[in-house]
């Protein structure tokens, strides 16, 4: 199956397919607006990317979430935990700013069992979005040691690293991951991927 499906079609911007390996670094932050991710380039620590919370209300958590390009603010995606009876485990994104179904990207279901320490999630597209059968894309390895590969097809397109943290970053919920994303490949949808593994193996639920 080849990527992009659509040839010319990017699945969030086209701005985001470069043409060479692409390796970005996904930091878990902290600002005014509450907790989020900062997504720089590996290379240069040039912005490419800002994930910040997306609420209503007085509480800010990371169960919604709002994907930006850094340098023009505009929103790519939102992410938000399925509040579905099946419930835990269950990530949707949408294009824009807000859920509106018509606008639903993709479904991502946490297949690991509760005290598995590896990543086996499937992501199915708009379209294919029942969270049964066969996936279009899969996330599979070790969330603590080791590579976690993105699938389609059964051809690697993207590998997610977890990197090694201190004690006390630990202690402070600090994280940081390494993002290499193939030609071609979509980084906003890799980026978007990453922090829903994130939440996935950290739930975060209240960060006022």
């Amino acid at each position: 199956m080849p990527w992009p499906w659509e040839s010319t079609a990017a699945l969030v911007d086209a701005r985001f397919c470069a043409r060479h390996t692409t390796t970005l670094t996904v930091t878990r932050s902290s600002s005014l607006r509450g907790h989020g991710f900062d997504v720089t380039d590996a290379a240069t620590g040039a912005a490419v990317m800002q994930v910040e919370t997306s609420y209503f209300g007085h509480y800010r958590d990371l169960r919604t979430l709002l994907l930006l390009g850094a340098a023009s603010r505009h929103p790519l995606l939102f992410v938000e935990e399925s509040t579905s009876l099946i419930g835990m485990g269950r990530w949707e994104a949408f294009r824009g700013r807000c859920g509106s179904q018509t606008d639903r990207l993709f479904l991502a279901v946490d297949k690991a069992s509760f005290f598995q320490l590896t990543a086996n999630v499937h992501v199915f597209l708009d379209g294919n979005s029942s969270g049964q059968g066969a996936p279009d894309l899969a996330v599979h390895g070790s969330y603590y040691h080791g590579a976690m590969t993105v699938s389609c097809g059964g051809a690697v397109v993207a590998q997610i690293d977890r990197k090694k943290n201190t004690f006390w970053g630990e202690l402070w919920g600090e994280r940081a991951y390494n993002v290499r994303v193939n030609p071609g490949v979509d980084q906003a949808f890799v980026v978007a991927l990453t922090v829903v593994l994130d939440q996935m193996r950290n739930p975060d639920y209240d960060s006022r």
